[in-house]
């Protein structure tokens, strides 16, 4: 006890020294060994954690250009969609004007063209408003048509437009017959989608399901020979002296888009000025018969 008394502090300050020697000349530095290891599980927690948000940062800004891409891409298809619409819009377009201007060719008659710009909402009347009137030329009662058919008549003209009466009004009546037999009869309107009927066909006539009906050209508003329709159903009445005959119009009138406005032989395609012009130096010019094969403006 009392050499510890006497030695003890002095062994302990060696002990110590001698420690701190033998860990400042170890390869490894065991304190820092074991804070080491003891951060090790934090450091590779903060290491991942960056990498992390480094990598949904990367990923987020990739995303971002993906988008943009995706985006403008998107705008591009839609521009060729129009694009590809607004062609074929023109293809249907040129397909109906020629076929308009064969058909006018083919009946050789002065004649009007004209496009459709409004519809009558009711569904009373059956008509349909066009951008002709009075200053092209158009007067009323005047033949309307495409090159599948006859669509009706002008009712009213404005100076710069029309109202054209649908064949399928119920107003509507324009004398027809068929085109195989020649038997006559007259076609009537029964309003909006519903069949034509051909009305005072002969009972003992024979009419079949096919047949076209043709305008005869009596009254001289309609053309003759111009197609109104086919016959779609017969039904023979077991009382009375005709039969019962429905006809599909031949033109879907709800489609029409672009007419013609045919002039009868007593109408004539000039417009009022000229036509009073006309009149005051040959009074005779406006009686004869109109001819030539254009198309007005």
């Amino acid at each position: 006890m009392q050499l510890y008394h006497r030695y003890g502090p002095l062994t302990t300050l060696v002990f110590c020294l001698g420690l701190s020697l033998l860990l400042m000349s170890s390869p490894e530095n065991l304190l820092s060994a074991g804070l080491q290891r003891l951060a090790r599980p934090f450091q590779q927690g903060a290491v991942g954690m960056v990498r992390f948000f480094a990598g949904t940062w990367y990923r987020y800004l990739y995303l971002v250009g993906v988008q943009e891409r995706v985006e403008a891409a998107e705008r591009q298809i839609s521009d060729y969609r129009r694009q590809v619409i607004e062609l074929q819009e023109a293809r249907h377009e040129r397909d109906r004007l020629r076929d308009l201007l064969g058909f006018q060719r083919y009946l050789e008659r002065p004649a009007i063209a004209a496009r459709v710009i409004g519809w009558d909402p009711s569904n009373m009347a059956r008509s349909i408003l066009c951008d002709r009137g009075s200053a092209d030329g158009v007067r009323v009662d005047m033949c309307v048509t495409t090159a599948d058919g006859l669509v009706g008549r002008v009712l009213r003209v404005m100076r710069y437009s029309c109202r054209v009466q649908l064949v399928e009004d119920e107003l509507s009546n324009v004398a027809g017959l068929l085109q195989e037999s020649r038997v006559p009869g007259i076609v009537s309107g029964r309003g909006a989608d519903r069949p034509l009927e051909l009305r005072y066909v002969a009972k003992a006539a024979k009419v079949f399901p096919g047949d076209a009906v043709i305008a005869s050209g009596i009254g001289g508003i309609y053309h003759k020979g111009l197609l109104i329709g086919y016959v779609i159903e017969v039904l023979p009445e077991e009382s009375g002296l005709f039969q019962t005959v429905f006809v599909e119009p031949s033109v879907v009138l709800r489609q029409v888009e672009e007419v013609l406005i045919f002039a009868a032989a007593e109408h004539s395609l000039l417009s009022p000025e000229d036509e009073r012009e006309a009149e005051a130096s040959d009074p005779a010019a406006l009686r004869k018969p109109a001819t030539g094969d254009g198309i007005s403006p």
